[in-house]
């Protein structure tokens, strides 16, 4: 019986191509043979690749102000409503709600919007806070992305 050719490779072969994969800069070698009688055999050597190093943090000294305790509380939240954005949290196809939102409408906390349509399945879209809507940034039928605005919100009390 007839057997088929095997490529075999000796250690030292092993070190040497390991040599020459680590002093160039391929990523791989891969050495096989296609012998119409005999399977295809393979050797593969992948560049291994070094982790990053690990450093702990340089911490600066931290400089005494001598900031007014007037001109902290100046420096505090922005006086005003808040903009609250609601995103879409898949990609799909925007669809308004069955009751749909317009730009000035007032909407609860957890009020559906709309929902976004992905394999045929509805994700519905709530306001996360009660507020009025300032902005719509889709329409209906659009495509939209994971983490797209869809709606801005001016919170209220």
């Amino acid at each position: 019986m007839n057997q088929p050719p095997i490529l075999q490779f000796d250690l030292d072969s092993i070190r040497e191509i390991a040599q020459l994969l680590r002093e160039s800069e391929l990523g791989e070698i891969c050495l096989e043979t296609t012998e119409e009688d005999a399977p295809v055999t393979r050797l593969s050597l992948r560049r291994a690749t070094a982790p990053a190093p690990v450093t702990s943090p340089v911490y600066a000294p931290i400089a005494e102000q001598s900031t007014p305790a007037s001109a902290i509380e100046s420096e505090e939240a922005p006086i005003g409503p808040k903009k609250v954005d609601v995103n879409s949290l898949s990609v799909g196809v925007f669809r308004s709600a069955k009751v749909p939102v317009n730009v000035g409408d007032l909407v609860k906390a957890k009020q559906v919007l709309g929902n976004v349509e992905s394999l045929r399945v509805p994700n519905e879209i709530a306001a996360s806070v009660a507020g009025r809507i300032l902005e719509i940034s889709t329409s209906e039928g659009q495509g939209v992305e994971y983490g797209q605005t869809l709606f801005v919100i001016e919170e209220t009390s």
